[in-house]
């Protein structure tokens, strides 16, 4: 047994612990902002909200559902479908039939609710996949790529499925499901 004399009388001192350098947290993202930067034309900026690109694509400001359901319920300009169909190859009769589409042009008439509201949700839908995958060619790949998403039908593309409401939701979820990691 060691001998009180034996042992050091100074009192120790805690050793000092070299300071942790924790990596920095990164600011929560909002999952309506893309991810990723890269070259400008194959994608919005790294802040810019869902609204934002939504509103890109059909060619109007939106900054809010109100805004969008402002848009819908006035009608979107005919001009809206052509933004559109250029951003995203879309095959109009998602939409509407073509006659209808170029006559509301040539009449200068808005689109009707019921013309403007898969306008919207192709939009929603084609934002959200450019979030996911950040970058633009991607998502669009993925959008026009048919796929087996309703069990015992034939394949079709994201983007047919999104001009139908349930068929929206369900992409949604599927991305956000994504998103957020769960397969």
């Amino acid at each position: 047994m060691a001998r009180k004399a034996d042992r050091d009388p100074s009192p120790k001192k805690p050793a000092k612990r070299a300071a942790r350098k924790y990596p920095t947290t990164p600011e929560p993202r909002s999952r309506l902002t893309l991810r990723d930067e890269r070259e400008p034309d194959m994608q919005a900026s790294s802040t810019q909200t869902l609204y934002a690109r939504m509103g890109q694509l059909v060619g109007h400001r939106v900054t809010s559902e109100s805004d969008l359901v402002a848009l819908v319920t006035t009608g979107l300009s005919p001009k809206s479908v052509g933004t559109l169909k250029k951003a995203v190859d879309l095959d109009t009769d998602l939409v509407a039939p073509e006659t209808t589409l170029r006559r509301r042009l040539q009449e200068n008439r808005p689109l009707s609710t019921d013309e403007s509201e898969p306008i919207i949700r192709i939009a929603r839908i084609t934002s959200l996949a450019e979030g996911l995958f950040g970058d633009r060619e991607l998502a669009h790949e993925w959008l026009n790529t048919p796929a087996e998403f309703l069990p015992g039908r034939d394949p079709l593309t994201p983007m047919a499925l999104a001009s139908t409401d349930p068929g929206a939701r369900l992409l949604e979820s599927l991305i956000l499901g994504t998103e957020h990691g769960m397969f």
